[in-house]
């Protein structure tokens, strides 16, 4: 900005309007020095009076603190931006109709908003973000399980975020323990007897590597070798329209047209909970039975479990607990500096349901539940919230 882009503004209003975008931007951030007496009459030709008059209203709205001797700082919780509204970003949320997944996590996120006076402002997604919606909230909540980087890119660099479901770099991150949840899900088809378990998750993302992982550890654990033939990890890029139940059934349908019949495996772990409905549609479509041939076992333990034939068993995410703690942590940055940025995992449940049972095992058995494990952070340091 300078002076010649508004000749007919007061000098000190283009510097006060200069220094508080400046602020709003994130370009000076909490804690940040602003710029000196010297440095800003030299670029808006402005006296020592003027800057004066300048700070004293940044201080008045609670920008700014002046430290006698030391200078003007950036404030850490500025009166005018709090606003309390909280965004919330997502691709998959402008379709939550279609996936309770993201209606459970969104419901975690309302809910808590609620008990602490927050409003939410649903933003969409990141290509529909705006320079105009950073003024509209205090922080930000994310979640995007294929990418959120591109999301971060766009956002104010002063705009506090906190991410969901995928841990992203430097920020906080509220996240499931995908990893032992997978490991928990290959533990009980071995439980059952099981020893020829296949995988059909996706590869190129976070979220269904540390399930492969987990997968391929606890065969490991169990004396069992993986084979290669048994995991199919095709890349993860749903074309647009794709549901996930339509990405299990071609996935799985081109298994069994292709080796499935001679790889043995009596078991099988799926990505997702829709993505194994489409699967056990395309086993049974094969005249393959579900559990009695085959037994399919879901992630993410939301409400279509329950509602399909077999009711599907499935290593239970706690989506609604992430979106409560994602906006408890997200408050808590907004009330105290910002430290370091930290992970909080939380445990999975496996949930026993029909569709698994002992290799030929009629259903109408006792299945065996386990137990959750306590949440941890990947940090030295705790997080504490409450």
């Amino acid at each position: 900005m300078s002076i010649s882009t508004h000749p007919k503004l007061p000098k000190y209003v283009l510097v006060d309007e200069y220094l508080r975008d400046c602020i709003k931007k994130g370009e000076m951030r909490p804690g940040d020095r602003l710029p000196t007496v010297a440095q800003l009459r030299k670029q808006f030709g402005v006296s020592n009076f003027t800057v004066s008059q300048v700070y004293f209203m940044l201080e008045q709205d609670g920008l700014v603190d002046r430290k006698q001797g030391n200078g003007v700082f950036v404030a850490g919780a500025p009166k005018s931006v709090k606003t309390g509204v909280i965004g919330f970003i997502g691709n998959e949320f402008t379709a939550r109709q279609k996936f309770s997944y993201f209606a459970q996590i969104a419901d975690g996120v309302q809910s808590e908003a609620e008990k602490q006076g927050q409003r939410i402002l649903l933003l969409g997604n990141s290509a529909s973000w705006n320079e105009e919606d950073g003024d509209k909230i205090d922080g930000v909540l994310l979640c995007d399980v294929e990418e959120p980087e591109p999301i971060l890119q766009r956002l104010p660099q002063g705009l506090p975020r906190v991410a969901m479901m995928v841990e992203a770099q430097d920020i906080p991150s509220i996240v499931a323990d995908d990893y032992n949840g997978a490991k928990s899900a290959v533990h009980h088809l071995v439980e059952l007897g099981h020893q020829r378990i296949a995988c059909l998750i996706g590869k190129g993302l976070s979220l269904p590597e540390l399930r492969t992982a987990g997968y391929l550890d606890a065969l490991k654990e169990n004396n069992i070798t993986p084979h290669k033939r048994w995991r199919r990890h095709p890349q993860l890029q749903r074309p647009p329209g794709i549901h996930f139940v339509d990405w299990g059934r071609e996935q799985m349908q081109t298994w069994l047209d292709e080796d499935w019949h001679q790889i043995g495996c009596t078991a099988l772990l799926v990505q997702n909970d829709l993505a194994a409905i489409g699967a056990m549609q395309a086993i049974q479509s094969a005249g393959l039975r579900v559990p009695e041939d085959v037994s399919v076992v879901g992630f993410d333990g939301t409400e279509l479990c329950e509602y399909i034939v077999p009711q599907l068993s499935s290593v239970e995410v706690p989506l609604y607990e992430i979106g409560s703690q994602a906006v408890k942590v997200l408050l808590h940055h907004l009330a105290e500096p910002p430290g370091k940025a930290e992970t909080l995992v939380l445990p999975t449940r496996f949930q026993a349901r029909e569709s698994s049972a002992s290799p030929c095992e009629l259903p109408g058995r006792r299945l065996p539940k386990k137990s959750p494990v306590k949440a941890t952070t990947r940090s030295n340091s705790v997080l504490e919230v409450s």
